[in-house]
């Protein structure tokens, strides 16, 4: 908890994957010094991201004024002291009259972000920040990282399926597959069916391109092979 020269009470925030992936790394080994540069390089996020963290993550107790983890760090590797390490936290930093009002493990979202915006005067976006991470340390439960990585693998799966579905599009509309229509068979002067020309053609089209382009791409074959233009 902080205070300024006007007393505005402001309370730290860490998103909840910055959260999460931190402790993981902890858990796989605990740096010697926690710097920009590493939260960047473990974070994946810019090092100027990476200092905006320092300064709750010394609120919160984990690493002391050179940045070296701290003994309650240490216990927020462990499964069994998480609970004590996220109570801990919260008796350090917030208020007995936030704590009474809105108790673990599942305050009510809205009223907790009204009162951080209430007590500290700053926007609604500060103070959702603000509350999402009293909720977390109210939640106080280790497993909610794995549904954290599992959302997030999630998604890379449902990117990957996108890419595919294009790769099918282009595979399905292939021109080779095209057969022309009688009306464009070549005959010859006396009405003799001359041999026909097969040619092939492969298009390259980038795997990020959109429905829409792919469709005009088609378009504009069929417009200058066949003859044909869209309505």
């Amino acid at each position: 908890m902080v205070e300024g020269n006007e007393k505005r009470v402001t309370y730290p925030s860490i998103p909840v994957r910055n959260w999460w992936d931190l402790r993981r790394k902890f858990i796989q080994a605990p740096p010697r010094q926690v710097t920009p540069g590493y939260l960047a390089s473990v974070l994946g996020i810019s090092e100027a991201a990476g200092k905006n963290l320092i300064p709750p993550l010394r609120a919160v107790g984990f690493i002391d004024d050179e940045g070296k983890p701290t003994p309650l760090a240490n216990d927020w590797r462990s499964e069994e002291h998480y609970p004590d390490v996220c109570k801990t936290i919260r008796e350090n930093i917030y208020p007995p009259e936030l704590l009474d009002a809105f108790p673990g493990p599942n305050p009510d979202r809205d009223a907790v972000v009204s009162w951080f915006s209430r007590s500290t005067g700053t926007g609604e976006v500060a103070a959702k920040k603000m509350a999402a991470f009293y909720l977390l340390l109210c939640e106080a439960d280790p497993s909610a990282q794995d549904a954290v990585v599992a959302k997030a693998q999630s998604g890379r799966k449902v990117k990957l399926r996108k890419k595919t579905t294009t790769s099918e599009l282009i595979a399905d509309n292939k021109p080779n597959d095209y057969a022309p229509p009688e009306d464009l068979k070549v005959y010859s002067g006396s009405g003799v069916k001359l041999p026909s020309v097969h040619i092939d053609i492969q298009i390259h089209i980038a795997a990020d391109a959109r429905p829409e382009q792919i469709d005009q791409i088609f378009a504009s074959m069929a417009k200058h092979l066949y003859g044909r233009h869209s309505e």
